[in-house]
């Protein structure tokens, strides 16, 4: 994409202003009797137009006798920047020759004009004479770049760009990674417009290139940069897709595929066996795929090897007998050929030592007999995915007999011994012969008088093949009876007894036979009243078992009550108890109150009532009545105020209760009805009465004496301390009982309780209460005058300079607990007890000091002095330059400073200087500090500096030609200047396919023309040099260019 540099677009906006300015002046560019041209130039950004000949006449842009004019209408390519007019043929006008566009500045003819934009422009030629010419028109395009690269796997290309000044162009990676990463994998990235890129593995997918440099048009002062992108496909990878790489005995091909990825499609496919498609089959042995893709850069193939296994056979041996009643190891001999293992299958019973061995001992499972034979099966293992081979062999079981059949007759009752058993045995094997328990073989088949428990019988057949029988001979249980539920009368005298039995053992059925009246036959017997009773069982042998039964009932329910009555009238603590006899416990109690427990309390006069509920349900009832006294009832005196020294009469007139009473008088102490009192202080007196029942009743009567207490006066002041002309609030209050009494002040009898007092002095004020018994009680306040403090400053501070901090104080006394304000007179202010500061300009300044003690009484006014700030030395100047180089480190510094009379140079490379504006000669490069220190008559100094930088220079001399014939002449190729590291030197020899045929660190060393430093001599021809190294300030630097090796 092209791009517009900073100078382009501030020229072409200088272009349009001056277009814009003229434009009254050449609305009309030439006469009508002008000759005019339309030149089209859109075709291209690079094109030459040639007109025919041609004479001029009329004026254009202003233009006078005797010049004579003509104009070309031009329309140009977007991507055309400049034109250039020349004269084509015929006699060449004496004189200087200019040209205009669209009536701008004059231009030498043969010299490019800039334009901006596609136009139409309007290109004027005026010069005196009448010569016929023909004159051409020419185009100079903007830069053009591209195109971006595609590269295949292993492919190169060239990224191009034309139209720049070559020597200027450079091309640096910017993405992925740091700027130049990828800078290698370019056969030049300086002074060239055609750079190649090879595809090599492990890239990126993608590296963009900033390619920048100088247009050929020279309409910008910029370089002009753009993007370009080199895509890299990936590298290309085969490999081969075989489900199955190992053949059984019965295969002879597998399918198999290619799988391609990377590179360019479409893919160009070669199997070993001829064929060209992605999938094939693959015979037996070694199988070999080739594929190239479109870019056709790179071959890459794939091998895969195809077996076969060898067949396999295996025999399970010769079939076994063996008897239906003989459980042991029978041996199979088994046998296998090319099977890397065999396993044994079939039957429930168990291989020994296991089943994976050819030949192996069988255990068969009992339940394996009675079918008579059995199949086990023998299969090889682990054939690597083939059909296994498998054989089988029969095992036959010899029966003892066909049928058994035993007939038992179990023992009749418990502990008896009356079992038998008969056998009956059929099958081809017989006479059988029987051992009963463990007796001796006969042909008899039945036992008779057996007792229970577990026999034996054994037959032998004809053919020797015996067998056990085993059978049990029963007896029931012992016949037995339990009561599983009784229940006995529930309460006294009733009939609702009842008692259930459960029989076990024996032979069922039973029947059961109780002795009650009427007789009851089952297991349940019920109505009963309290008594003995047995029942009788009997099961279906006729065995026999007898079990008793008691039923009982309880003791009659009777209730009874203890009561207390209430021992106050109206009081609630009265108490009844209930007192159950008889019945089956526990009771439970459900009172008229509510109450369910077995007392209640806190019972009051009336009727209460009981039912009694026993555990079987049984109930009884009961009432009782609860009486109370009479209401106990007290009278007094009323409250009275009396005098100190006055008696009072005081009675309780008393009614109710029980009894006779009891009093009890507080805090006077008395016994009667009747006492005496003459009180000191406001007293309240109490008498309470008690009756016999310690019903208590009281009353109380109250006498106040007029009597002052110091407590219940109260007195205050707002401030216990003030500043001298302000004021305080005194106030006092009676908080007391007597309304006789009066509060007067000390100072203003006629005062309110509550005033306003101005001391100027400390000051004490008493207020006085009296009441109408003549009693007096006083309180006295005191109050603190605080004079204001002392402020003194010196009338005149000594001068400083801006910036200069100084100090100045109170000269009269001072106090770190006193608050202090200070007025600088510029705006600043501070609360420090000593004002320290410092002012930023020269003048005068007015200095102002408030203070307010610990009491907070301010001083009456501030205190002022005046301090004078000198103005200080502007240190300022300029360096003849901010940056040379090595090859011309002098300098000039013009001092502009202002305010100074005299100068001090440190020029930071340990040289000074008095000057005024001194030159200075630098050795060495760097950056250096140059500071100036400036003072004057009040020694007010000012400071500046400037840093400047001296830059180290270097340059490169390189031969274009070097002629390494054998001669003592030019036999090396040398890179040769000044200013130049060793360090981090690199210099490479590239051949015309980017191959690298020399390579050195070493500045000192060159290259004589041999292929990478042997014998071997290069062609003749022009070669690539490319260099890398290092400035004396370690910034990196790349050069490229041509050598032609001549012999």
């Amino acid at each position: 994409m092209k791009k517009l540099s900073s100078t382009t677009k501030k020229a072409a906006m200088l272009v349009l202003f001056f277009l814009a300015f003229q434009f009254d002046l050449a609305a009309q560019y030439c006469d009508s009797i002008t000759p005019s041209f339309n030149v089209d130039l859109t075709a291209a950004p690079y094109m030459t137009w040639l007109s025919p000949d041609t004479d001029r006449d009329g004026f254009c842009c202003g233009a006078s006798s005797p010049d004579k004019c003509l104009e070309f209408i031009i329309t140009l390519h977007p991507n055309s920047a400049a034109v250039v007019f020349n004269i084509a043929s015929g006699a060449v006008p004496p004189g200087a020759l200019f040209y205009q566009v669209d009536c701008g500045p004059l231009t030498p003819v043969g010299s490019p004009i800039c334009l901006l934009g596609t136009g139409p422009f309007h290109l004027t030629f005026c010069k005196p004479g009448n010569n016929t010419n023909t004159f051409s028109i020419e185009t100079i395009p903007n830069p053009i770049f591209g195109p971006n690269l595609l590269l295949g796997d292993g492919c190169s290309g060239e990224l191009a760009v034309q139209f720049y000044d070559e020597t200027t162009v450079t091309w640096n990676s910017i993405n992925p990674g740091a700027v130049g990463d990828f800078n290698g994998l370019l056969s030049c990235s300086i002074g060239c417009d055609t750079a190649t890129v090879i595809n090599n593995a492990s890239l990126p997918a993608q590296v963009d290139y900033l390619v920048c440099g100088m247009g050929q048009n020279g309409c910008t002062t910029d370089p002009i940069c753009d993007t370009m992108i080199v895509q890299f496909t990936p590298p290309l990878q085969v490999s081969i897709a075989a489900p199955d790489t190992v053949l059984c005995p019965n295969e002879t091909s597998v399918a198999a595929s290619v799988i391609i990825s990377g590179g360019t499609p479409p893919y160009a496919i070669s199997w070993s066996n001829g064929a060209t498609t992605s999938s094939t089959t693959l015979a037996v042995g070694l199988n070999t795929v080739t594929v190239t893709d479109a870019a056709n850069c790179i071959v890459v193939s794939d091998q895969v090897t195809i077996l076969q296994l060898l067949p396999i056979t295996v025999d399970a041996g010769p079939p076994a007998d063996a008897c239906a009643n003989y459980i042991g190891a029978i041996t199979l001999n088994g046998s296998s050929i090319n099977a890397e293992g065999v396993i044994w299958s079939g039957g429930l019973g168990t291989f020994v030592p296991n089943n994976m061995a050819a030949i192996v001992d069988y255990i068969p499972d009992s339940t394996e007999l009675s079918p008579g034979s059995l199949t086990l099966t023998i299969s090889s293992t682990n054939s690597l995915g083939c059909p296994n081979a498998s054989d089988a062999v029969d095992i036959t079981f010899n029966p003892v007999a066909q049928t058994v059949d035993l007939q038992l007759t179990n023992v009749s009752c418990f502990g008896a011994a009356d079992g038998t058993v008969a056998i009956m045995v059929t099958g081809p094997q017989a006479p059988f012969t029987y051992s009963f328990d463990g007796g001796a073989y006969t042909s008899v088949s039945s036992y008779a008088g057996l007792t229970p428990g577990t026999h034996t019988v054994a037959v032998l057949s004809s053919l020797g093949c015996d067998s056990l029988i085993t059978f049990l001979i029963t007896e029931p249980e012992q016949l037995l009876a339990d009561i599983i539920a009784i229940t006995n009368v529930s309460c006294f005298g009733g009939t609702n007894g009842m008692a259930e039995i459960q029989a076990n053992g024996g032979t069922v059925p039973y029947t059961y036979l109780w002795n009650t009246t009427p007789v009851q036959t089952s297991t349940l017997a019920n109505n009963l009243p309290a008594g003995p009773y047995t029942v009788q069982v009997t099961d279906a042998n006729n065995c026999l078992f007898a079990l008793n039964v008691s039923i009982t009932e309880p003791q009659e329910l009777v209730v009874l009550f203890n009561t207390v009555p209430p021992s106050c009238y109206g009081l609630a603590n009265g108490a009844i108890s209930g007192i159950v006899s008889g019945g089956t416990v526990p009771y439970s109690y459900n009172w008229s109150t509510g109450s369910t427990a077995t007392s209640i309390y806190s019972v009051g006069a009336g009727f209460y009532s009981l039912t009694i509920t026993d555990a079987n349900g049984c109930i009884q009832n009961a009432d009782e009545l609860v009486a109370e006294p009479p209401l106990l009832e007290i009278s007094m005196n009323p409250d009275t105020i009396v005098c100190p020294g006055t008696s009072q009469l005081l009675t309780a007139l008393v009614q109710g209760g029980t009894g006779t009473y009891t009093y009890n008088w507080s805090p006077d102490p008395g016994v009667a009805a009747s006492i005496s009192v003459s009180p000191v202080i406001n007293t309240t007196y109490t008498c309470v009465v008690q009756d016999n029942n310690g019903c208590t009743v009281s009353a109380s009567s109250t006498i106040s004496v007029f009597n002052l207490n110091q407590s219940d006066l109260t007195a205050g002041i707002s401030q216990d301390s003030i500043c001298l002309h302000d004021s305080a609030m005194v106030s006092a209050a009676y908080l007391g009982i007597d309304p006789t009494v009066v509060l007067v002040w000390d100072f203003c009898p006629g005062c309110s309780a509550n005033t306003v007092v101005f001391p100027t002095t400390n000051s004490s004020y008493t207020v006085t209460a009296t009441n109408q018994c003549g009693q007096q009680i006083s309180e006295t306040l005191s109050i603190v005058v605080v004079p204001p403090p002392a402020v003194e400053l010196l009338p005149t501070l000594a001068s400083v300079c801006p910036g200069e901090y100084f100090s100045v104080t109170n000269q009269a006394a001072n106090n770190p607990n006193w608050s202090y304000s200070w007025d600088f007179g510029d705006g600043e202010t501070s609360t420090d007890m000593a004002g320290i500061h410092s002012y930023d300009s020269p003048g005068v300044y007015n200095i102002s000091l408030t203070v307010v003690n610990s009491f907070g009484c301010q001083s009456d006014s501030a205190a002022t002095t005046t301090i004078t700030v000198n103005p200080s030395a502007v240190a300022f100047f300029t360096p003849s330059s901010y940056v040379e180089t090595t090859l011309d480190p002098d300098f000039t510094f013009l001092n502009q400073s202002e305010n100074a009379n005299t100068y001090t140079w440190n020029f930071g490379d340990g040289e000074t200087s008095n000057a005024i504006s001194p030159n200075h000669l630098y050795e060495g490069y760097g950056v250096f500090t140059v500071t100036l220190n400036a003072n004057n008559e009040f020694n007010c100094p000012g400071q500046y500096q400037v840093d400047i930088e001296i830059k180290p220079s270097f340059n490169v001399y390189i031969p274009n030609a070097f002629t390494p014939d054998g001669d003592t002449h030019n036999q090396v190729f040398y890179v040769q200047g000044y200013g130049i590291k060793e360090d981090g030197f690199e210099l490479s020899i590239f051949d015309r396919w980017g191959e690298i045929i020399f390579h050195t660190n070493d500045l000192a060393q060159g290259w004589d023309g041999t292929y990478k430093g042997d014998t071997d001599q290069v062609q003749d021809g022009v070669y690539t040099w490319v260099i890398q190294f290092k400035d004396l300030t370690d910034m990196k630097h790349q050069m490229n260019g041509h050598v032609s090796l001549l012999r």
